[in-house]
């Protein structure tokens, strides 16, 4: 390997994302002065920046992880969501200067946080300081599930690519799978 581009950030980097499972030159940061960059892999550009994207340095940056048990258009690899200690999920669409969702039910004031994309593309989960993993419905626009018993704070959700479940991981050493056919998370036609 050799280097092709180097970024010069103002800042220190706290958190990055790619989307490794299709073809794209985009590479998203997140710096400690709260600002998420958009980064041009084959140009070496930045495209844009968001400053102050939330009121803490951003900790986690979830892009889309597409499967082909569930296609979708072109245009929905465009949305990205960050996490922040600042109790705010923010959805982001690089189409538009400012967020499109900011979720606030969950509690996120000090613990490293981590939230994921649904393959679909209809949901987002993400953990939470008060042992639960929490569902959000991107259609609807509202949680549409609270995943419960763990013991300790859930710094993760993980979404299976194929079918409706769900895995959490928490502090407390554990890690908690969820499953149901007639969960709306299901992806018909999964086989």
């Amino acid at each position: 390997y050799r280097r092709k581009h180097a970024w010069e950030l103002p800042t220190s980097i706290t958190a990055l994302a790619a989307m490794n499972s299709v073809q794209s030159p985009l590479i998203l940061t997140a710096s400690s002065d709260k600002s998420i960059h958009v980064l041009d892999a084959n140009c070496g550009r930045i495209l844009r920046s968001i400053p102050q994207a939330h009121e803490k340095a951003i900790t986690c940056l979830a892009v889309s992880q597409p499967s082909p048990h569930a296609p979708l258009p072109r245009d929905a690899h465009q949305v990205f969501l960050s996490m922040a200690p600042d109790n705010v999920v923010c959805l982001w669409d690089l189409r538009q200067a400012t967020a499109v969702l900011r979720y606030t039910q969950h509690v996120h004031r000090r613990e490293v946080l981590h939230g994921n994309l649904s393959p679909c593309m209809k949901y987002f989960g993400t953990g939470s300081e008060d042992r639960t993993g929490r569902l959000f419905d991107m259609v609807a626009g509202k949680e549409c599930a609270v995943l419960t018993g763990h013991r300790d704070v859930v710094t993760c959700v993980a979404f299976n690519p194929l079918f409706a479940q769900i895995a959490t991981a928490s502090y407390d050493g554990t890690v908690r799978f969820y499953a149901d056919a007639d969960c709306p998370l299901y992806i018909s036609g999964a086989s």
